[in-house]
């Protein structure tokens, strides 16, 4: 691989790095979104597979319990 040791791709807005390995596949994290990682065998399919996974990231496990009397309100980001 040529000089580049690693880039930061900005993806929905979100810093991410990408690093290229000597043996030509790509790992990407997201230091803003902890355990947020991935790789592909190209850039454009590491790429893809980040947009995946912070997508898989941001999504809630399952809907908090709501209790009798309680108001909850959803708020989109």
């Amino acid at each position: 691989m040529g000089a580049i040791s690693y880039m930061e791709v900005i993806i929905w807005g979100t810093g991410s790095w990408l690093e290229p390995s000597e043996e030509g596949d790509y790992t990407v994290y997201v230091p803003a979104l902890p355990g947020c990682i991935s790789e592909g065998d190209t850039l454009e399919q590491a790429l893809q597979n980040i947009r995946e996974a912070i997508v898989l990231y941001l999504e809630p496990l399952q809907e908090p319990p709501v209790q009798e009397g309680q108001l909850v309100y959803e708020v989109a980001v």
